[in-house]
């Protein structure tokens, strides 16, 4: 078997896509390969400018990579993102000093170089360890996307950045652009991850207390595509929209209104009533967008599971449901019914966005949507309800980022906007509708025409459409409930979280038992297995209350980052003793302990769930 041959088999095996686009990839001539002065393969590629750039040292590759990772000082970081493969001896050289209990991500731009390096180089050490995943390509959009599927798959907290310098030199222009991608990428991860940690609590809550509204609304899912080739106004609450509010009543009847609720009151005090307002704020902060509306028979909520519940149980118009994944909502959904998957997105305003896209809208036009800070203010007035005003962001504060605007100019932005924006870049890469920035200010948003409201008001808003009737037939579609066999259900479950918490506190005081006697008497296996059995059968038990396990992990991400970190993994290395014996003590203590406040939170919100179901069942009785 070939070289080529054998890099490729083991490729398939992780990288199924990319072993069969290289092996189908007929050289261009672009990467010629020759002997180095050692005998070891080599390569030259042309660059850029048409230059020449050699992928290896001439003279020996080997040592040149021996030199190069010393030169790096690695030290014991989770994952490593390695810019360019080059021919490949760097990588090599890395397995061979870092090759255990780390990752390692490969980025190449040019397939023709990773190519001509398989044919060269036996790579059976990398491919075959398992702990490298690569890319190969220019598409930003599929690098964004694979570096988030890399962090969603995995609880790596940190990553250190490797440049090959051949690569470096040979594509000066993409590796840069490169690692803002997984800047960018890590930085959305740690607010997910933050986000989910913080507020796990709160979500679990409002989905068991929505559970009666979601069971009577309708859900988003017959809606796909309903509304094809009819214009759709996203009206965000941005700084700019103070400038061109006035004119979205125009668009009444002509286009589908759809708002975030930020903006719910402003639009409706101009008369530019929305046809839907969109919230998914699981916080009390958005509740004052929707209190003293007065009648809404002709406006439609759009929420997930996760909403704040007042928002859900006042809103007097009509309600969508967008189906969420969470362990909580796919347990309810055999007794609420499906309401339809939709991407819920990081904001409010992808929200929307992504239903104007799901009902195939086109074309899609932004209002307010600025993602950048004008003066000092952050929204439009009246839309600043837990964010005040008077922000003064200064060029070199670390707090802001500058960042280019849609006039031209550089604008500031915060990081967590950057963030937003680079979504919004990559979705509307990925949309068939034409997508247009009417916002008339703030951030350059890359894929997006501009245009002046007023000009989409008059190329696209010409025709009248029936908006309300479809989303009337999406209003009609709630399935089914059956509330007696829900009821049943969380009765069952409140018991499943009643018994995980009283099994957790026996083993934490079993715990406790154990390192008291290792403390004063040593590590006594004799002794002590007993209890170490008593403590593993009390662990089997909480496992066996599946559902009620099932949607507690909602509430144990930061305990499941604790268990990925490397020095608890690092405890399963180390000999039997009393060192190794208080380690994994002090772990099963960080676990049960996290299940007891867990199972006690779930318990009283099961409770009050129960009382809620009795008092709606007593009434349709």
């Amino acid at each position: 078997m070939s070289i080529i041959e054998t890099n490729l088999r083991l490729l398939r095996v992780g990288h199924p896509e990319l072993a069969q686009r290289l092996e189908a990839l007929a050289p261009d001539g672009s990467v010629t390969a020759f002997a180095s002065k050692s005998g070891h393969p080599v390569a030259r590629a042309r660059d850029e400018t048409g230059g020449e750039v050699l992928l290896a040292s001439e003279y020996d590759p080997i040592v040149e990579a021996e030199r190069f990772m010393a030169a790096q000082k690695l030290d014991e970081r989770e994952a490593y993102a390695i810019l360019g493969f080059g021919m490949g001896y760097h990588l090599l050289e890395i397995l061979n000093h870092l090759g255990k209990d780390h990752y390692f991500l490969v980025v190449e731009k040019d397939p023709q170089v990773m190519r001509m390096a398989i044919e060269q180089v036996d790579f059976t050490p990398l491919f075959d360890s398992g702990r490298f995943v690569f890319f190969c390509g220019d598409d930003r959009i599929e690098l964004s996307a694979w570096f988030t599927r890399f962090l969603d798959h995995t609880f790596v907290e940190d990553i250190t950045v490797v440049r090959h310098t051949a690569s470096m030199r040979l594509y000066p222009s993409f590796y840069p652009n490169v690692m803002r991608e997984l800047e960018t990428a890590a930085n959305r991860r740690i607010v997910d991850l933050a986000t989910s940690i913080s507020w796990s609590k709160k979500f679990q809550g409002n989905i068991l207390a929505n559970a009666l509204n979601v069971s009577r609304a309708g859900g988003v899912g017959p809606l796909a595509g309903k509304l094809a080739g009819v214009p759709a106004i996203l009206v965000a609450a941005g700084p700019s929209l103070d400038k061109n509010v006035e004119l979205l009543s125009a668009a009444k009847g002509k286009a589908i209104l759809i708002c975030v609720g930020t903006v719910f009151k402003k639009l409706l005090a101009t008369g530019a009533r929305p046809d839907v307002v969109v919230s998914m704020d699981p916080s009390d902060r958005s509740q004052v967008y929707f209190e003293d509306t007065g009648a809404l028979d002709d406006v439609v909520l759009v929420a997930d599971p996760e909403v704040y519940p007042p928002i859900l149980d006042e809103f007097s118009g009509g309600k969508l449901i967008i189906d969420v994944h969470t362990p909580a909502t796919e347990w309810l959904k055999r007794w609420v019914g499906e309401k339809g998957l939709m991407v819920k997105g990081r904001t409010v305003a992808h929200t929307a966005f992504f239903f104007a896209r799901h009902l195939g809208c086109d074309p899609i036009a932004f209002v307010g949507l600025d993602l950048a800070l004008s003066g000092d203010h952050v929204h439009a007035s009246g839309c600043n309800e837990g964010w005040g005003e008077g922000i003064k962001p200064e060029p070199d504060s670390p707090d802001y980022i500058w960042i280019d605007g849609a006039d031209g100019a550089k604008v500031p932005t915060m990081r967590n906007f950057l963030n937003f924006l680079t979504i919004f870049e990559t979705e509307v890469a990925a949309t068939a509708a034409q997508c247009i920035d009417a916002t008339e200010g703030g951030a350059l948003k890359r894929g997006m025409d501009r245009m002046p409201l007023q000009e989409v008001l008059s190329t696209y808003c010409g025709q009248e459409h029936d908006v309300a009737s479809v989303l009337r037939a999406g209003l009609q579609s709630n399935t089914s409930t059956d509330l007696p066999g829900l009821h049943a259900e969380v009765r069952r479950v409140h018991k499943q979280a009643q018994n995980v918490e009283q099994i957790s506190q026996q083993g934490l005081k079993l715990i406790s038992k154990v390192l008291d006697h290792m403390k004063a008497r040593g590590y006594d296996e004799t002794t002590l297995r007993p209890l170490f059995t008593k403590i593993n059968d009390l662990h089997h038990r909480a496992h066996k209350e599946e559902t009620a396990m099932t949607l507690l992990q909602r509430h144990l991400v930061n305990t499941r980052i604790f268990f990925q970190s490397r020095k608890v993994k690092q405890i399963e290395e180390m000999e039997m003793g009393q060192e190794r014996m208080t380690l994994e003590l002090s772990r099963s203590k960080r676990l049960l302990g996290d299940l007891v406040e867990a199972a006690g939170f779930l318990t009283e919100e099961l409770a009050k769930l129960d009382r809620r179901m009795g008092d709606e069942l007593s009434v349709q009785k």
